[in-house]
């Protein structure tokens, strides 16, 4: 074998070497960019009532794409599509349910699809995964909302979040202990209130005292309040002070809308609210990723 043909030969090796090393990192790359998950749970509406419910789905490059499963009466689960996508650094999830044609026959007149934003932390050995949804039916109707609380192992080859970041990030700040009722009226818990979970209040006197405040301790998050289209509150830096306004609600349908501004150092954007009159309270919490609106609705 002359020299030429044993040069010849070594390029041919090293290009073949080169090319299975550039191969195996790009799979290697794809897969450590991709993952299947497993969420399980209970989705319980605001009636009351409760669900076993589980979103099964791959996530590839922040987007994901699966299924959702729930177990209504009868023990038959209805399953809907999902898409959506996953914010890693603010360890959130965004979905939203749509028609499949492997659903199953639940003999309801109406099937509610549900879009939920849900926020995910580590907790011993599994992470913890809750959040509010709202649903619509096939004509883009609403049809309900409620509250998600799921889990999911915490195994390495199903982390939801880089090692480091799991492992070493700060953790979320407790909120602020719930305002002390100052009435003798009824108190009621309302829970969370995002861009896409409004929530509807009965309302009876012809006024409405509004409190906000901080979530939690030591964090800058700001909000706009806006209420029947009109700005009331520009940027405010939310604290332990409660901020106090008084709103007129003599229209059948009042809209009081607070806009996430500044996220904190621990978004997404969080805040406190206590709505007072005729002796009764009413708490909520509002979270939002900054420049989401989150609706309250007061109806007479």
């Amino acid at each position: 074998m002359n020299s030429v043909t044993i040069n010849n030969h070594r390029r041919a090796v090293f290009f073949g070497c080169f090319l299975l090393i550039a191969i195996l990192v790009g799979w290697s790359t794809a897969f450590a960019q991709q993952g299947d998950y497993l969420l399980e749970g209970n989705l319980v509406v605001k009636s009351g009532e409760t669900f076993k419910y589980q979103l099964s789905f791959r996530e590839k490059r922040g987007h994901l794409k699966g299924h959702s499963l729930t177990w209504l009466e009868g023990g038959k689960p209805s399953k809907a599509n999902i898409s959506g996508t996953i914010d890693k650094k603010r360890n959130t999830i965004y979905f939203t349910e749509e028609a499949t044609g492997e659903l199953v026959d639940t003999k309801e007149t109406t099937i509610c699809y549900i879009s939920g934003t849900l926020a995910y932390q580590l907790s011993g050995d599994k992470y913890i995964v809750t959040g509010a949804f709202t649903g619509k039916d096939k004509n883009d109707k609403y049809c309900g909302e409620g509250n998600l609380r799921l889990t999911h192992p915490a195994a390495q080859d199903k982390v939801l979040g880089n090692y480091k970041e799991v492992v070493k990030a700060p953790p979320v700040p407790a909120p602020q202990p719930e305002e002390k009722p100052t009435t003798t009226g009824s108190v009621t818990n309302i829970g969370t209130v995002t861009a896409i979970a409004h929530q509807d209040i009965a309302w009876k006197t012809d006024s409405c005292i509004l409190y906000i405040w901080q979530y939690a301790p030591r964090d800058t998050d700001a909000v706009s309040i806006k209420y029947n289209g009109k700005e009331l509150v520009h940027n405010l830096t939310l604290s332990k002070a409660k901020k106090r306004l008084v709103l007129p609600t003599i229209r059948k349908i009042n809209q009081l809308e607070i806009v996430a501004e500044n996220e904190g150092s621990h978004p997404p954007n969080r805040a406190r609210i206590m709505l007072a009159g005729d002796g009764n309270q009413y708490f909520l919490t509002i979270y939002n990723e900054r420049g989401k609106t989150a609706t309250v609705f007061l109806k007479k």
